[in-house]
């Protein structure tokens, strides 16, 4: 059970990092719900720590926040955030 109270904090950090998310927490779970194609409850126990996604869409859920899928999975140290290279100049 702690893992998903550990996976829901780091969702909510990896949200927080991403300035195109709504920045509240409902807002958050809605459009990630909407992007992933999935439904706002399934999010919403992401979000309270009562589950996580399965593999595949933790790489999508990875991949659309933009951070690294073991560090989002987790907790793995090595990387936390996945550099976005088209913002470089």
């Amino acid at each position: 059970m702690s893992d998903y109270k550990d996976f829901a904090q780091r969702i909510k950090i990896a949200c927080d990092n991403q300035p195109r998310l709504p920045a509240n927490k409902e807002g958050q779970e809605t459009w990630l719900s909407s992007r992933l194609g999935i439904s706002h409850e399934a999010v919403r126990r992401w979000f309270s720590g009562e589950s996580m996604p399965r593999r595949r869409l933790m790489a999508d859920l990875a991949s659309l926040l933009k951070v690294d899928e073991r560090w989002l999975a987790s907790g793995y140290s090595g990387q936390t955030f996945v550099q976005d290279k088209s913002k470089r100049a």
